[in-house]
């Protein structure tokens, strides 16, 4: 009579090794796939802030051209120059303040909102939530310079830029960096004579009227 022929060792060795074997490859292949998907969330979540801070800085600009020439057109009338609260109210920081209030640009969604949705005690996911209203941190003059803006006037801005408007008078000056300033003080100086074909400028690039 035959016999099986017997083996040294532990019965199910080999099953134990491709056991062992088929879990590291699957613990391996999970741990790529969880790689793989937090990278792309990652990538996700840096596109949608950035399309949702570009919809939000779409909104403020939108609100800022509406805002401006209304403010600049009450600059010009009498009086606009009586009292302090007369001049904050056509400041730039009035404005600004009033443009992101008009976007909505600090939350996506209102309180009001929220609490008809019963959302009021859910946590959003929106990024571009933010309780950010110091206006000084989203408007700043260049270079470092103080304030809110920077005059336009009596400043080369380089190559590809228009020739700036001229201005002497300080207090236009000092005046232009506060606020949306029309006056017939600022004119067009030399320079822009390369860049303007205006009837209404002289030979010497100053307003002949």
């Amino acid at each position: 009579m035959k016999r099986s022929p017997t083996r040294k060792g532990k019965s199910g060795f080999v099953s134990y090794l491709m056991v062992l074997s088929t879990g590291a490859i699957l613990l391996f292949l999970m741990i790529h796939a969880y790689r793989r998907a937090m990278s792309a969330h990652a990538v996700q979540s840096d596109v949608q802030l950035r399309n949702d801070y570009s919809e939000k800085e779409d909104a403020v600009l939108r609100a800022l051209v509406a805002i401006t020439p209304n403010r600049a057109m009450r600059a010009m009338q009498n009086g606009s120059n009586a009292d302090d609260a007369s001049r904050n109210a056509l400041s730039w920081e009035s404005i600004f303040t009033e443009s992101l209030q008009t976007a909505n640009s600090v939350q996506s969604i209102s309180d009001e909102l929220a609490v008809t949705m019963e959302l009021k005690n859910h946590v959003t996911s929106n990024f571009g939530d933010s309780e950010l209203t110091e206006i000084d941190r989203i408007f700043r003059a260049v270079g470092g310079e103080e304030g809110f803006v920077s005059e336009g006037i009596n400043r080369d801005l380089g190559d590809g830029f228009p020739a700036p408007l001229n201005a002497v008078d300080a207090d236009v000056i000092a005046r232009d960096r506060t606020h949306p300033l029309i006056s017939d003080e600022k004119q067009y100086g030399a320079d822009a004579i390369t860049f303007l074909n205006n009837p209404f400028l002289n030979g010497d690039g100053v307003n002949a009227y």
